[in-house]
Order: C-alpha cells, then sequence, then structure tokens
C-alpha cells in the first residue's frame, strides 16, 4: 500500500525534454535543480527555479521550471505553489508539450487543498482521454476516488464495531463526520491520530463526529480481529466510533481508499466532500470550515 504522500508521475521528475534548441542556459538551471534535488537539497533547487522563471519569463524553458516547481512543491506538501505552478505552466506552454502533466498536477494540488468538486472535470477528462499512458494511469486512479466527491458517502461494513457503534450514517446527518483508515506500524496514522484528538478537543460539542477504522492489509487471517482489536484497545483511540476490517474489504473498497492514514469528510448533509490521504494542513482546515458553516448539533 501506498504512504502518505501521493505518488507522482515519474514522467517530469527525471527528465525534461523541453526546446530542442538555444537557451542552454535554461537548460543548464533545471540541470542544476535537478543535481540539488538528487543531493536532497529541494529548498535550494526551489530557490534556483523561482529565481530563474522571475527573471527569464519569456524564455522557452520556463514552462519545464514551472513543472519542475510544482512538483518540488508537492514533494514539501506546498499544495498552493504547486496549484500556482501548474497553472503558469498551463498559461504558459503554448506547444502543449507539458499541457496533460500540468493538468494532472493541478488536479492533485485540488484535491490537497480540499478542493475535490474542482478536480473532477480536470481529472475525468485525463482519465477518459489523454494520449500519455502515465498521465492516463494516474488520472484513473485518482478518479477512483475523486468521482465519490459531492455524492452520498458510502454505508459502513466493518467486521466488529469496538465502541460507539454507527449502523446508519443517516444516524450522524447534521454532524460533520471524518472518517478515518489507519493500520498498527504506520507512522503517517499516528500523526494523523495525533491531529483528530486535537479536532475533537476544538470541537467538542459543535457537531464533529470522528470514526476509526483499523485495517490490516498483510496477515490478515482468522486471528485479525482480535488482533487488531487488541491494538487499539492499547492505543486509546481518539475517535467517538472505533471499527475492525480486518481485510480492509468493504468499506475501505466503498471509499476507494488507497492506503493509510486515508480519510473521508463528510458534510453535514451526508455528501461527501473529501477523499485523500489524511494532511495535517487540508483536513484540519476543511473539518473546521465545515463545522463553522452551521452551527449543526452538538455531539
Amino acid at each position: 500500500m501506498r504512504s502518505i504522500t501521493l505518488l507522482v508521475p515519474a514522467l517530469i521528475l527525471g527528465s525534461f525534454s523541453g526546446p530542442t534548441r538555444g537557451q542552454e542556459d535554461g537548460r543548464t538551471v533545471i540541470q542544476e535543480a535537478k543535481d540539488l534535488e538528487r543531493a536532497g537539497r529541494d529548498d535550494e533547487a526551489r530557490a534556483l527555479l523561482d529565481r530563474f522563471v522571475t527573471e527569464r519569463p519569456d524564455d522557452p524553458w520556463v514552462p519545464a521550471a514551472h513543472l519542475k516547481l510544482a512538483f518540488l512543491c508537492r514533494k514539501s506538501r506546498r499544495f498552493e505553489e504547486q496549484l500556482a505552478n501548474a497553472e503558469a505552466v498551463l498559461a504558459k506552454d503554448t506547444a502543449g508539450q507539458f499541457t496533460e502533466t500540468a493538468e494532472l498536477m493541478k488536479g492533485f494540488a485540488l484535491v490537497s487543498l480540499g478542493r475535490d468538486l474542482e478536480a473532477r472535470a480536470l481529472i475525468e477528462k485525463l482519465a477518459s482521454g489523454s494520449e500519455d499512458p502515465l498521465v492516463r494511469q494516474r488520472a484513473e486512479e485518482r478518479w477512483r476516488t475523486v468521482q465519490k466527491v459531492g455524492e452520498p458517502a458510502p454505508a459502513l461494513a466493518v467486521d466488529r464495531w469496538l465502541a460507539g457503534p454507527v449502523e446508519d450514517l443517516a444516524s450522524l446527518k447534521g454532524k460533520v463526520v471524518l472518517l478515518d483508515f489507519f493500520q498498527e506500524g504506520c507512522s503517517g496514522c499516528a500523526a494523523a491520530e495525533s491531529k483528530i484528538r486535537d479536532l475533537q478537543e476544538k470541537f467538542r460539542g459543535k457537531g464533529l463526529h470522528t470514526i476509526g477504522i483499523g485495517v490490516r492489509f498483510e496477515n490478515a487471517g482468522p486471528d485479525a480481529i482480535e488482533g487488531i482489536a487488541r491494538w487499539m484497545a492499547g492505543t486509546r483511540r481518539a475517535h467517538d466510533s472505533l471499527a475492525v476490517d480486518a481485510n480492509a474489504s468493504d468499506t475501505f473498497q466503498r471509499y476507494a481508499a488507497e492506503g493509510t492514514p486515508f480519510c473521508a469528510v463528510i458534510d453535514r448533509e451526508g455528501r461527501l466532500v473529501h477523499l485523500d490521504f489524511f494532511d495535517p494542513d487540508t483536513v484540519p482546515a476543511l473539518v473546521e470550515r465545515l463545522v463553522g458553516e452551521d452551527g449543526g448539533e452538538g455531539e
């Protein structure tokens, strides 16, 4: 299963074709940025490319530089900057060389910013019609989740409820629901749980309900349910409701989850508004906005 960070296409990470003649300085700048990235000096690579696109906005290598910047920004979770650089590529790449990859990066940025609905049409177009097989593959993978946004949240089907059973999500209508998939040994899951605990403290009695579902992808045999339940009991999870889905089956598939920590945010009307790996900035900001939109009912 994937880690918390969304995988990005290798299409541009390792190579730019760019203009075929002239502007050797632009080619050199991008190569230097790639070398800095390989050395783990991403901040310096971003600064180099930022300076290049600012000082030479009409250089034919600028679209390639903006695209590289978009990838570097994604790596460091600078999603607003990722979005801005992807849009700069679309504005400046008159030859259309990087258009589909930039559109994919724009779609990914919108999802990571909690703007899933805005990403739908863009990702659907790439998933159904991209001529680049890698772009199409990544768009198809993302479409599995994005297409569900705006629809009623799927029903929950788990192996066992450990606390606060939710037999029907309709019983939580009027509340904002945060659904969190996690597993043992996942460092990102521990970080997400800490953020969820903070959210519960902040919005206690204001209409937020959190549901944690413990899953297992390996060694999910007959004893998996008991094993996960024992582990969850010992970790004192913060969630209002807790369940075990030992084989990461029905609910996990219904929400098109791709790994852990994966989360779904459901509005007060029971509609999905966000599906993605748990981001410690995006998810709390989205929950705060949704809780604040309406007084709602307390817990």
